[in-house]
This record gives structure tokens, C-alpha cells and sequence, in this order.
């Protein structure tokens, strides 16, 4: 399969993050990131099979939360609090 210049760049963009420790792996990114298209995109016709999917997104909660803290600790990092990625105080 070949891959698009799109799809060649978000890659080459997860690589980066992973070298940056901003996410665990690559691999795993882009294994949610099926599971997202398989959740939004097909249509599920095996209730079992919906609720396994489900299931497996619920799985990805803590994962992805991390990814967005180690994100968001980065960007506050080398951007500063008066950045767009500072929090609101209403998160605060």
C-alpha cells in the first residue's frame, strides 16, 4: 500500500512526538486512530462487535488524556502561559 503525502507527514509528525515523549508510540497513535475510523466511518451491524469497539475506545481514555497533558506540559513549556495552550482559569 502507498501511502499519501498526507498520511506521509502525519507519520513522519507522530515520529517526532514519540521522539519528543509526547506520545507512547506511533504504532499505538495510529492503532486509536483505526479504531476512531472503524467507530465513526463504518456502519456496525454486529452488536457484539459494536460494544468490543466500544470497549476498546474506553481503553484508549487514559492513554490519550496522557498524550494530551504531555502535549499541552510542552507547549506551556516553550510557548508560556500567555500562549493559546495556557489553561483558562476556569480549568485551573
Amino acid at each position: 500500500m502507498r501511502l499519501t503525502e498526507d498520511q506521509v507527514r502525519a507519520i513522519d509528525n507522530l515520529d517526532r512526538m514519540e521522539k519528543l515523549g509526547l506520545i507512547h508510540s506511533v504504532d499505538e497513535w495510529v492503532e486509536a486512530r483505526n479504531l476512531h475510523n472503524r467507530l465513526i466511518h463504518e456502519h456496525m451491524r454486529d452488536p457484539a462487535e459494536f460494544v468490543e469497539a466500544l470497549n476498546q475506545a474506553g481503553e484508549w481514555v487514559p492513554r490519550l488524556t496522557g498524550a494530551f497533558r504531555s502535549m499541552k506540559a510542552y507547549a506551556l513549556e516553550h510557548w508560556g502561559e500567555g500562549s493559546r495552550f495556557s489553561p483558562s482559569p476556569k480549568s485551573r
